[in-house]
C-alpha cells in the first residue's frame, strides 16, 4: 500500500497542538538512549508556538487525505549572529524515514536564502544518530567558533542541563556554490547524471536511454553542474518558440541549499531567452515545497494542477510559469 503524500506549508492556528504531538512523540525516541530529562522535556508552549506562526517562522509537514500533522519546523523570530536559525525540526517516529526532515531543513535554508542569510545554523547532540551525524549528511559543518549569540544560546541549553550529553553547533552555507562551475552536458556525464537523478527521483527516474534520447534532440539544452570533477547538479529545457520547458532539474543532497539548483534554473533561464522564448514553464510535485519555494522566489505562478501526474508514486503536479522576456 502506498504511503500517503506529505506537504509542506506554513502552520495554521488548528495545527499548533499538534505540533505539541509531534514533538512528545518524538521525543520518546531519546528514551531508548537513556536521555530520559529529553524526553520527558515539555514540547513548545502554545503562546512560543502561535509567535512563531505570527512571524511566518513555523512550518508543518501534513499528509495529504487524513490532514495528519506528522513534522515541524521552526526558525527563530530574530537571526542569530546574522545568520537563520533552527530551533527546532522534529519528525513524528511513525513518519521516519520518508525525507521528512531533509524537505524541512530544504524549505529552512531556501527561506533563510531568500531573507538574505549567510548560513543557516543549529545545536544539536553530536553523538544522536538522527541529530548531528544526519545534518552532516545533509551539508551542515561544525562551528569552531560560534559568534555571541550562539554562545549564549549553547549557555542556556547548559543552564537547561542539555549539556548532560555531548552538544555543538552546526552551519550550512548558503554563499553560493562556491567552487560549482556550470558547463554542457555530454555523453560521458550520463552514467553520473543518471546516477544522482536516481538517488534522488527513485521509481519516477529518467532512465540512461532518456538522458541519451534528451541530448540527441533539437532545440534542448543540458547542463552539468561540477564541483572538483564531482557532478553535483544538472538540469535541462527544450524550447518550442516562445515557450520553453524545464525538462528536469537536481541537486545531489550534501548540496542542496547551497544554491547550485538556482544557478542551475538561472543559467536555464538565459538560454531560453537566448533562443527568443518569453515564457519559462515547469511542473513540480504538489508535495515538494522547497522546490516550489525557490521557484516562486524566481518569478513563478502556478496556472495548473495535474492529477496523479508523478508516476509511480501517485502525486499531483503543479505547473508553473515565469515571463523571462
Amino acid at each position: 500500500m502506498e504511503e500517503p503524500s506529505v506537504v509542506l506549508r506554513p502552520a495554521e492556528p488548528a495545527d499548533l497542538s499538534r505540533v505539541q504531538d509531534v514533538e512528545r512523540a518524538a521525543g520518546e525516541a531519546f528514551r531508548d538512549l537513556g536521555m530520559t530529562a529529553v524526553a520527558d522535556d515539555d514540547p513548545p508552549a502554545l503562546d512560543v508556538l502561535a509567535a512563531h506562526r505570527a512571524a511566518g517562522r513555523a512550518w508543518v509537514a501534513v499528509e495529504e487525505g487524513t490532514g495528519a500533522v506528522v513534522g515541524y519546523l521552526l526558525l527563530t523570530v530574530e537571526p542569530v549572529d546574522g545568520n537563520g536559525h533552527v530551533e527546532q525540526v522534529s519528525v513524528h517516529p511513525g513518519h521516519a524515514r520518508r525525507g521528512i526532515g531533509r524537505r524541512l531543513l530544504e524549505l529552512a535554508a531556501d527561506v533563510t536564502r531568500e531573507d538574505g542569510r549567510p548560513a543557516l545554523t543549529l545545536t544539536t547532540f553530536a553523538d544522536v544518530p538522527w541529530n548531528a551525524p544526519y545534518y552532516r549528511r545533509l551539508g551542515f559543518r561544525d562551528v569552531a567558533d560560534p559568534g555571541p549569540q550562539l554562545r549564549a544560546l549553547r549557555v542556556h541549553e547548559a543552564e537547561l542541563g542539555l549539556d548532560a550529553w555531548p552538544r555543538l553547533c552546526l552551519a550550512l552555507d548558503l554563499t553560493g556554490p562556491t567552487g560549482v562551475v556550470l558547463r554542457d552536458m555530454r555523453w560521458w556525464d550520463v552514467a553520473d547524471v543518471h546516477a544522482l537523478e536516481s538517488d534522488l527521483f527513485g521509481r519516477g527516474a529518467w532512465s540512461v536511454e532518456a538522458f541519451w534520447g534528451e541530448l540527441a534532440q533539437p532545440n534542448r539544452r543540458f547542463l552539468v553542474a561540477e564541483d572538483a570533477g564531482r557532478v553535483v547538479g544538472y538540469g535541462g529545457i527544450v524550447v518550442a518558440g516562445a515557450d520553453a520547458d524545464v525538462q528536469t532539474i537536481g541537486v545531489a543532497r550534501d548540496q542542496q541549499g547551497r544554491g547550485t539548483g538556482r544557478a542551475l534554473l538561472r543559467e536555464l533561464r538565459t538560454s531560453a531567452v537566448d533562443a527568443g522564448a518569453t515564457h519559462l514553464l515547469l511542473e513540480v510535485r504538489a508535495d515538494n515545497e522547497p522546490a516550489q519555494h525557490l521557484y516562486r522566489s524566481e518569478g513563478f505562478e502556478q496556472i495548473a494542477r495535474r492529477a496523479r501526474y508523478y508516476q509511480p508514486d501517485d502525486v499531483d503536479a503543479l505547473v508553473l510559469r515565469a515571463r523571462i522576456s
